[in-house]
């Protein structure tokens, strides 16, 4: 949607200077001193919206230790416009304070959530998959596989073990979402019942990156349980600073060349082969 685009390009006055803000349409950023978007918002008059916005003391806070700047993007004067383009860039930076409480004891930035998230599916064997570069005006994409399989018409790939994790995936990623302090939210994209048991596709995003979470599937309705095998199916790579096993090159052209149905619903996949996602608010 914005190719090529600089936020350190776009012209900025800092908070304390907020009374000097034009009078123009405009989609704005409220940036820390280490370049975190902590805000996005639109305005059909950019001054009259800084005059008694309601993030104001919680960034007069964080000001006193990292100096607050607000850029922002001169739009057209058009409603539609204006909600699609701040949208855009809500979905893409995942700032701190969009879509928490006002006031919030305590804020998680979405990268910390996800970390602690991708933690916890780690040890219900979900997998790396694969990654997709972005194309156009979409996101990158790194795709989480979960095991689930069924013993009367059992598929597997990587070994013989049979089991199902849905339901305990499906209890971190609610977990995660009951959380009040953090706008890092999984949302459910598809939902199908197998026997007793319901099968769940999710997804989110981080810092400018789409995560999909979703089964093994080597067809429609049928499933796959990839047994990871670290240094012959899988290494150990990094998501979001997050270590979990992700497939080999080899093993990836193997499922995509025996699962025709796989290989369709990913074109464009390709190995993982560094970390997708920047870390502006964690260590590790």
């Amino acid at each position: 949607m914005f190719p090529g685009f600089d936020l350190s390009k776009l012209p900025c006055l800092s908070l304390s200077q907020r009374n000097n803000l034009p009078e123009c349409p405009a989609v704005y950023f409220a940036v820390d001193s280490k370049n975190r978007v902590l805000y996005v918002g639109k305005a059909i008059n950019l001054l009259a919206r800084w005059k008694d916005h309601h993030r104001l003391e919680q960034l007069s806070i964080i000001n006193r230790r990292n100096r607050v700047v607000i850029a922002w993007l001169s739009c057209s004067n058009n409603q539609k416009a204006l909600a699609d383009t701040e949208s855009y860039f809500i979905n893409f930076y995942q700032p701190l304070f969009n879509r928490t409480s006002v006031p919030v004891k305590k804020i998680t930035p979405a990268e910390t959530a996800l970390r602690q998230t991708l933690c916890k599916l780690v040890a219900l064997d979900v997998v790396v998959m694969g990654f997709e570069q972005a194309l156009d005006s979409s996101l990158p994409i790194v795709h989480l596989k979960y095991p689930f399989s069924i013993l009367k018409n059992d598929t597997t790939i990587g070994g013989l073990s049979s089991k199902s994790n849905t339901g305990a995936v499906s209890n971190v990623i609610r977990a995660n979402n009951k959380r009040k302090s953090t706008n890092s939210k999984w949302q459910e994209y598809e939902r199908r019942k197998i026997g007793q048991a319901k099968v769940r596709k999710w997804k989110t995003k981080c810092n400018g990156v789409r995560i999909n979470l979703s089964p093994w599937e080597a067809s429609k309705g049928v499933y796959l349980y990839f047994f990871p095998r670290l240094g012959e199916n899988t290494i150990i790579q990094t998501v979001a600073g997050i270590e979990i096993p992700t497939l080999i090159e080899s093993e990836l052209a193997n499922i995509l060349n025996r699962y025709p149905f796989v290989k369709g619903n990913y074109p464009r996949i390709s190995v993982l082969e560094h970390d997708p996602i920047p870390l502006f608010w964690s260590k590790h």
